[in-house]
């Protein structure tokens, strides 16, 4: 019965010795996470002269990649900036209240900390009010050159957005 006890134990205590030797090869054997910008989506819209897009937008590190066949304006907006702007007309001059602005936008990236959920990126085409209403009157009577002009103000502007945000990229831990 003793010479059953002693094997069993120096058994055991194998087992634990093997256990502690080879566990730092496991938890070495497991990389590190990398993190880096992750691609969070895309959209592609088009905007005629003074149309305006809202996107929502994760909290968070994140990065903007814009392109444009004509300029735009963006900037973030918190929740309650977009409430009190919602449904209304979107003027240039709104977005020097906003956070993260680029303007004259026709290919760029921009990173932006988000620090609030549920906010929103603004996109909003540069032609105006004034590039809307000289392209309709060239329409009617061309004056030299000016048939570009109604071109350029009545042909929608295709743009694309692409969003990443910071975060695991590999060996990312399972949650």
């Amino acid at each position: 019965m003793k010479k059953a006890a002693v094997l069993l134990m120096s058994t055991s205590w194998k087992s634990i010795l093997l256990v502690v030797l080879f566990s730092p090869v496991v938890f070495i054997a497991q990389e590190a996470p990398k993190v880096g910008w992750k691609r969070a989506g895309a959209e592609t819209f088009s905007l005629n002269a003074t149309e305006f897009k809202y996107l929502r937008l994760p909290s968070g590190r994140l990065r903007f990649e814009f392109q444009a066949e004509d300029a735009v304006y963006a900037g973030v907006l918190t929740p309650q900036r977009y409430g009190a702007l919602s449904g209304k007309y979107l003027t240039l001059a709104h977005f020097g209240q906003f956070h993260c602005v680029r303007e004259s936008i026709v290919e760029a990236t921009a990173e932006c900390n988000v620090g609030v959920s549920n906010a929103v990126l603004a996109v909003r085409d540069k032609r105006g009010p004034i590039t809307r209403a000289a392209g309709a009157y060239s329409t009617v009577k061309p004056l030299g050159g000016s048939a570009t002009l109604a071109d350029r103000a009545s042909k929608p502007n295709k743009v694309r957005v692409t969003l990443y945000q910071w975060a695991c990229i590999e060996n990312c831990p399972t949650s």
